[in-house]
């Protein structure tokens, strides 16, 4: 990889990183709000929305580290 190239990534990786963090500020908003049952367990649909936000970041690793 050039360092053009490596530069690109990074700039390119920055601003997916930076709608990732937008996605976890919206998961850490929702699950406060309404992402607790009464008897205290993290409903279903927090648990997805936080497993898709995993599986977006290693997909990011993924592509950065692969070099595609």
């Amino acid at each position: 990889m050039t360092p053009e190239e490596y530069v690109g990534r990074s700039n390119a990786l920055s601003k997916e990183l930076e709608r990732v963090r937008t996605l976890l500020d919206a998961f850490a908003m929702k699950s406060d709000y309404y992402g607790i049952n009464s008897d205290g367990k993290i409903k279903d649909r927090v648990i997805e929305d936080w497993k898709d936000v995993v599986r977006r970041i290693e997909a990011l690793d993924e592509e950065f580290w692969s070099g595609k």
